[in-house]
């Protein structure tokens, strides 16, 4: 989905700095953080392609 590994990595630290940044209002999936954190991962990286 991004171009290459350093990209992957910037979006997977600003989908987890997103997390700290909104830990009291982030809605769990049956007792899950994951499909949050994986919504959030993909939209980091679509804005990354983007610009």
């Amino acid at each position: 989905m991004v171009g290459g590994r350093h990209d992957a990595e910037d979006a997977t630290a600003a989908a987890f700095l997103e997390l700290w940044r909104r830990r009291e209002g982030v809605r769990l999936v049956d007792g899950s953080i994951l499909p949050w954190l994986l919504v959030t991962t993909t939209n980091t990286a679509r804005n990354l392609q983007r610009s």
